[in-house]
């Protein structure tokens, strides 16, 4: 019996998914994800990790109002405002797109390692660092001038971080799913070589394919509109 073919995820039949999606969302697979040992179910995978932005935000809320402190000063408002000021807009929007390049690229491409609560785990952790930062700058001044700057980018970026973390997931699940190889551990190096292998034509489907024609396109727009367009709407709000 030949096997059968693991497709890459996509956005296609889409809404036939929508009643597959009880399967995946017990607390073990929400963390640490299934061996994929089926098609991938897009759906599926964006459902858990929207549900772990969201958890993110829950528990960045609630360590905000227990540690009201916790953010360091340098995130704060003062040191936000004076940067925003001081960078020409384009080196501002060079320093946000290499930024946010690294953080895509560091959830998706985590994947290799083969260890699927990687990409889950950054989405939570991303989410609810940015929430105490947001938190920490509303309590300074105020909800209006917060949403001025952070709706115009937000609305791409955190689809483009929501949708780095899915992809991510999904590849670890798979990768997860190989042999690890021949190799033992009585040579570290050689353990870590045949750990993080992945067959080339997987790594392209699964990680650089939608990273490059996905992922990076949101990631570009998203600093652009924040260097050029939450600036100004931030500035506007404060009167600057």
């Amino acid at each position: 019996m030949s096997e059968r073919k693991i497709l890459p995820p996509s956005y296609r039949n889409v809404l036939p998914q929508l009643g597959e999606l009880g399967g995946c969302l017990n607390l073990r697979t929400l963390f640490f994800g299934k061996s994929c040992d089926d098609n991938p179910i897009f759906v599926q995978y964006l459902t858990q990790i929207c549900l772990l932005a969201l958890l993110g935000f829950v528990l960045g809320s609630i360590i905000l109002v227990v540690s009201p402190h916790i953010v360091p000063e340098t995130l704060q408002l003062s040191q936000l405002i004076a940067r925003i000021n001081t960078l020409d807009p384009f080196a501002f929007f060079l320093s946000i797109l290499f930024n946010n390049i690294f953080v895509g690229m560091t959830i998706m491409f985590s994947a290799i390692f083969r260890i699927r609560v990687l990409p889950r785990f950054a989405i939570l952790v991303n989410i609810c660092a940015n929430t105490m930062i947001l938190g920490s700058v509303v309590g300074t001044i105020g909800w209006m001038p917060v949403l001025a700057w952070t709706v115009p980018h937000g609305c791409i970026e955190i689809p483009m971080i929501i949708l780095a973390s899915t992809y991510g997931a999904i590849a670890a699940d798979r990768f997860s799913s190989l042999p690890v190889g021949t190799s033992t551990p009585e040579r570290i190096r050689n353990y870590i070589v045949a750990k993080v292998h992945v067959p080339r034509t997987m790594l392209i489907s699964y990680a650089f394919r939608p990273y490059f024609t996905r992922v990076l396109p949101m990631t570009i727009i998203a600093a652009g509109i924040e260097a050029y367009i939450s600036t100004l709407s931030l500035r506007t709000a404060m009167g600057m």
